[in-house]
């Protein structure tokens, strides 16, 4: 049960939560100390879970059409990028857009971890 691949799927399951549940709480903080309305830093934690209703079905449908590989990387690539935007000062619109990207990525990030833990007999 306790294989190498349980801890490494741990080990990067950990570190995306603690990424993106520090993202969840701090983004807004972020986009208010930017001068955004109230209405616009309320946007950016609503964006990030629609996106990841609405990604999902993607990212199943790219699980099975493509592979659990190409998916993980496209999501850790769409993750990377889209947290890095956040370092630009950007317009709102391309700020929302960088947090959809990101959690386009968390999804399929996501979906591949599960069925990699799935696969590994644990």
């Amino acid at each position: 049960m306790y294989s190498r691949t349980f801890f490494a799927l741990m080990l990067s399951n950990a570190s995306l939560r603690v990424a993106t549940m520090m993202l969840v709480a701090l983004v807004p903080l972020y986009a208010s100390d930017l001068g955004l309305s109230p209405a616009e830093v309320g946007l950016t934690p609503t964006l990030y879970f629609a996106t990841a209703a609405l990604s999902r079905p993607l990212a199943g449908w790219l699980v099975d059409a493509k592979g659990r590989w190409m998916a993980m990387l496209l999501g850790a690539s769409f993750f990377t990028i889209g947290t890095g935007l956040y370092l630009l000062s950007l317009p709102v619109r391309h700020f929302l857009a960088s947090r959809a990207l990101q959690d386009a990525g968390f999804s399929l990030k996501r979906r591949k971890g599960h069925l990699n833990w799935e696969n590994s007999g644990i």
